[in-house]
């Protein structure tokens, strides 16, 4: 009952299938027919084919694919009276179910199955095992046969244990799979095949046509053969002569020969080529070359738009295939669109390279993280996030959220994220911190975002603490999914729908994909087994990872782009093949690890179960290459990557290294070679102006010296936009040797300038200028916000030095009560003074910043206590010898620059902060002592002689501390103490990794009448005058690498480097720091 014809499927089997239908429906429009084949997209095709292509009426005539066919059958089985006397129809589950039933088949030690060691599995391995055990399935191998074979020695011997192991699991997980009542979708086709027998349906089919495969498993050649027992069929089977077609060959010869009554009739070439539209001479391909896979799509898009708008092509009559279409899922979409291209495409992409889909997976596995500080900190910063009932207080800022974690010391655990709810402010040591940084420049988190992000802590720390330990898969996916709806709000999740269907990237799709997974393992549940939440965890993750979402639409009247599996049997008038490169086309194909080969061999061969070894599968991919080739009635190109996107030369398919032309090469006409540079691509006919892209023409005008602002204004990009960046563009990269507006000359900011009048001078920004005026620029007149992280788990040396600070400001007056320093403390309570006043200066600090890590913090500490003590003590001897003492602390003192000091701009304030003043009875003079905390190796340069490095602009505070007046207290009404200038400015080193941990170093004030004076009168005009007239160009040098500002700055930009180098201001500047002052102060 089986007639079979063969021939290739363009255009030889659609016609004679075109001819048997016209005949069929000549003789009886009505008779009742079935076309059966193999895929969806096939059978749309057939369909096209018979009505608009042929124009046939089709009455009464059944459209199905092979499942469509099992399932028909199914239904119609359970439909009768003896289906209705059957139990419940099975349920088919995803392949997730029966990998997660071999799990719990694995914990049970089925004996037998020792020699696989199931627990030992990792769940990828464990996806390969079902794989087997499918094949095995599809092969319908009997596991009681099986295994009889392995003990009569049928197997390699080495092979047995391993073997017998895998059918016994095999007959385990049928068993399991009858008691649980479910089903994979092949076991549907067995029981079609089964029910064939008696399905009415097919005895009252006049014909059943089978088109389109190539390959049958073992349970769909048992459905047909039942199918052809039990009504009249043909079969329109890809075949002509030829290696290519030798996998195709091979099949037919052992499985469809021995069905037929008569020989196979293959279709003649001259009455196919008769019959109807088409041509049976093979095309000539072109060749193309690009690098990386984006390229690829590019030139596809511009030969596709050439065939178009110049050959009078439609879209979709024109097919883009790959073997697999994973590499071009990324820029498939926004390739086509930017060529306008309409496109309909199975390709998919995995949900899990969604932001959704990582917050989901973050928040599933927060509690088994302990609450780690960077997964909370994703889920509660995420734009996902629902806030929850009440709105938040104020506007949420999660970068100061990220810098007041770590300055707390938050790393993970409930007791450590509630110093949250304990903080009242904290203020964070931002971007890198030189070892003479005196500014510190902070961050201050307010207490109330620190509220709000505690709310949101909290919330999620009571709800995850909640979730049960252990349960069924329904269970926990239905908590998970209550703490989803809690805290996030995703559109098709946790959101209604809106109904538009958006692309790949949208997160209503995303979010409708990831409510399927979840419906997925809440089916689980049936496997019965209770499991921890670890164990959920990584099954949802699983399921994420084999979600996907298509990239396109499915369906569209547009170029199809699909992979090569599914466009067998689909014919194109042009067709472009991609990805003809080594181990792509063909794919890489590797034995089965727990059933080889050989195995497979003794299976089919010996006791007769249909199926394939792995290896000869590259016979497959040669016979999917042949089909693509054929599938092309008019045009056929064939695209290869010389090279992937990062350069890496790659090889030629040998497929296509077959067809290439003796002689093809660069200079060969049949080839096309795409280049990176845009410059050397216009020369293409691809790249002519009408099938350039928006971005694409804009580009070539510009590189034309054409003015592209008319087409940006036509398409609404922005001209003006345009225009203002060419404008900078120039200047930027011109030749001028001097700054310009573009090179931080603003001119003068008179609002900065007049603030900084009316505040008074700080040393600090001062020396900042000195260093860099564009730095100063950003972080005193722009006043950015530096963006860097502090890096690392230490305290900060800034934080350090605050603290050493506070805690002496707390012990001179406490030694002073005790009459110190003419009286020394017993050791025992000078150690435990220290030791109080700086834990008491520790929690304070503590208590308004966060401490950091605990253990650190404890580190710390001790190391203040040790340099304080040591400071104190040699401070003793200093007074001693000197005669000043110590007499107030942190005190706010102003001074005046007078004309002799800064020229053309006095009177200028200067304000301070006075670490310390210290008084001397006799004769009477007084001095400023500055505490520095260095956390370096060693004393840097600048600190040694500080005239000089005040000459130089390094070290600015003594000679600006030098002109102070002190300021008296205003709460208290005093005067002010000392109306004459200091003796000298001192700095009081604390530096616990020198050699010398105390160190003073100090300034004259009478330095001011010096020769070295003179000069420091020369730098701060300078830099005043530079601040006054807008001067802020960049200074590089090695003290860029530490910049809070790098990102922001031109350094590595060569006109801009050149200019500033050849500026007579900025010249001037470094010149300052080559100046040099003797020892008595002539410069």
């Amino acid at each position: 009952m089986l007639r079979v014809i063969t021939g290739p499927f363009h255009p030889d089997l659609e016609l004679a299938l075109v001819q048997e239908i016209r005949q069929l429906k000549t003789d009886d429009p009505l008779v009742p027919v079935a076309i059966v084949v193999p895929s969806s997209l096939l059978l749309q095709r057939v369909r096209e084919l018979l009505i608009l292509e042929h124009g046939l009426s089709l009455l009464n005539v059944h459209f199905l694919t092979f499942h469509q066919l099992a399932l028909r059958l199914r239904d119609e089985w359970q439909d009768s009276a003896q289906g209705l006397h059957a139990n419940v129809l099975p349920e088919i589950m995803p392949d997730l179910f029966f990998e997660q039933l071999l799990g719990e088949l694995a914990e049970r030690s089925l004996p037998g199955c020792e020699t696989l060691r199931l627990r030992e599995l990792p769940p990828g391995a464990r996806r390969a095992l079902w794989a087997t055990i499918r094949d095995l399935n599809d092969a319908m191998v009997e596991p009681a046969v099986a295994l009889r074979g392995v003990a009569e020695g049928q197997f390699a011997a080495e092979d047995g244990p391993v073997l017998a192991a895998l059918f016994t699991l095999q007959a385990a997980a049928a068993e399991a799979s009858l008691a649980l009542g479910v089903r994979t979708m092949d076991d549907v086709a067995a029981q079609a095949a089964a029910a064939a027998a008696t399905s009415r349906f097919l005895s009252g089919l006049h014909r059943v046509c089978y088109y389109g495969f190539y390959d049958l498993t073992q349970v769909q050649l048992t459905l047909f053969e039942a199918v052809c027992r039990r009504a009249p069929t043909t079969l329109y089977f890809p075949l002509v002569p030829g290696p290519d077609f030798e996998f195709a060959r091979r099949f037919f010869e052992r499985h469809m020969a021995r069905l037929q009554v008569s020989p196979p009739v293959s279709v003649p070439r001259a009455e196919a080529v008769g019959s109807g539209p088409g041509t049976s001479s093979p095309v000539r391909p072109r060749i193309m070359s690009t690098v990386g896979p984006e390229d690829e799509l590019t030139l596809a898009c511009k030969e596709i738009l050439l065939l178009v708008e110049t050959h009078g092509y439609r879209f979709d009559e024109i097919g883009v295939i790959a073997r697999t279409l994973e590499p071009y899922a990324d820029s498939l979409r926004r390739t086509f669109d930017q060529h306008r291209i309409p496109f309909a495409s199975t390709a998919g992409l995995s949900v899990i390279r969604h932001p959704v889909a990582k917050t989901l997976l973050q928040l599933a596995a927060l509690r088994l993280t302990g609450f780690y500080r960077a997964t909370m900190m994703d889920v509660v910063a995420s734009p996902f996030y629902r806030a929850g009932p009440e709105a938040d207080a104020v506007e949420p800022r999660p970068h100061l959220w990220q810098l007041a974690v770590r300055a707390l010391g938050i790393t993970r655990g409930e007791e450590e994220w509630r110093r949250l709810a304990q903080a009242a402010r904290v203020e964070v040591w931002a971007g890198e911190q030189e070892e003479d940084d005196e500014d510190g420049r902070r961050i201050g988190v307010e207490r109330d975002q620190l509220q709000v992000l505690w709310k949101r802590v909290s919330r999620l720390l009571r709800d995850c603490l909640a979730l049960p330990a252990e349960g069924g898969f329904a269970e926990l996916t239905d908590a998970f999914e209550e703490l989803i709806s809690g805290h996030l709000s995703v559109p098709g999740l946790t959101d209604a729908s809106d109904g538009r269907a958006g692309d790949e990237g949208d997160p209503e799709r995303v979010g409708a994909a990831v409510r399927a997974a979840l419906q997925t393992l809440r089916s689980l549940d049936r496997i019965g087994v209770r499991l921890g939440w670890r164990e959920w965890v990584r099954t949802f993750t699983h399921a994420i990872e084999d979600t996907t979402v298509p990239v396109g639409p499915t369906e569209h009247p547009g170029v199809q782009v699909l992979d090569a599996m599914s466009a067998r049997g689909l014919p194109f008038r042009a067709l472009f093949v991609l990805g003809l490169n080594e181990n792509v086309f063909p794919r890489v194909i590797r034995e089965d690890a727990f059933l080889r080969d050989r195995s497979r061999r003794v299976l089919e061969e010996t006791l007769g179960y249909k199926i394939g070894e792995k290896l000869p599968g590259y016979d497959e991919e040669r016979l999917l290459f042949a089909l693509l080739a054929q599938a092309a009635r008019e045009r056929l190109y064939l695209l290869y990557q010389r090279a992937d996107r990062d350069g890496r030369p790659l090889a030629l398919s040998p497929y296509l290294a077959e067809r290439l032309p003796a002689g093809a090469g660069e200079n060969s006409p049949e080839d096309v070679r795409l280049r990176r540079r845009f410059s050397d691509r216009v020369a293409l006919p691809q790249f002519a102006p009408a099938f350039q892209t928006r971005e694409e023409w804009t580009f070539g005008l510009v590189l034309e010296g054409r003015d592209p602002v008319p087409v940006l204004d036509a398409v609404g990009r922005g001209a003006e936009l345009f225009r203002a960046g060419v404008r900078t563009l120039r200047a930027l990269e011109g030749e001028a040797r001097a700054p310009g507006a573009f090179d931080g000359l603003t001119g003068p900011l008179e609002s900065h300038w007049s603030r900084l009048l009316a505040r008074g001078l700080a040393p600090t920004p001062l020396e900042t200028y000195a260093r860099c005026p564009f730095q100063y620029f950003a972080a005193h007149a722009l006043k950015l916000e530096p963006f860097r992280e502090p890096v690392g788990a230490e305290v900060p040396p800034l934080a350090i030095g605050e603290v050493c600070h506070a805690a002496m400001a707390r012990l001179y007056p406490a030694l002073l009560e005790r009459g110190w320093p003419e009286q020394d403390l017993e050791p025992a309570s000078f150690d435990a003074l220290v030791a109080s006043v700086t834990a008491e200066a520790c929690r304070d600090y503590a208590a308004r910043q966060g401490g950091g890590y605990a253990l650190l913090w404890e580190l710390t500490r001790e190391m203040i206590v040790s340099v304080v003590t040591e400071a104190v003590r040699a401070d003793r001897e200093d007074c001693l010898a000197s005669g000043f003492r110590p007499v107030r602390f942190e005190v706010e003192a102003e001074g005046t620059l007078d004309a002799e000091q800064v020229s053309g701009l006095a009177p200028v304030k200067v304000r301070g902060r006075l670490d310390r003043v210290d008084r001397r009875a006799r004769p009477v003079a007084w001095r400023i002592v500055d505490i520095k905390y260095r956390h370096g190796g060693k004393m840097q340069p600048k600190d040694r002689d500080l005239l000089l490095a005040g000459v130089r602009g390094f070290r600015l505070q003594p000679p600006l501390y030098a002109c102070m007046r002190q300021a008296g207290d205003q709460e208290r009404d005093q005067p002010p103490a000392h109306p004459e200038p200091p003796e000298r400015v001192e700095f009081l080193f604390l530096a616990p990794r020198w050699e010398e941990r105390v160190a003073r170093r100090a300034f004259q004030t009478a330095a001011w009448a010096s020769p070295g004076g003179r000069e420091i009168s020369e730098t701060l005009t300078l830099l005043l005058d530079g601040i006054k007239a807008g001067r802020f160009f960049v200074l590089p040098d090695t003290y860029c690498d530490q910049c809070d500002f790098s990102a922001a700055c031109r350094r590595w930009h060569g006109p801009t480097w050149l200019r500033s180098h050849w500026s007579e201001v900025a010249k001037a500047l470094r010149e300052r720091r080559k100046q040099k002052v003797s020892a008595d102060g002539d410069a």
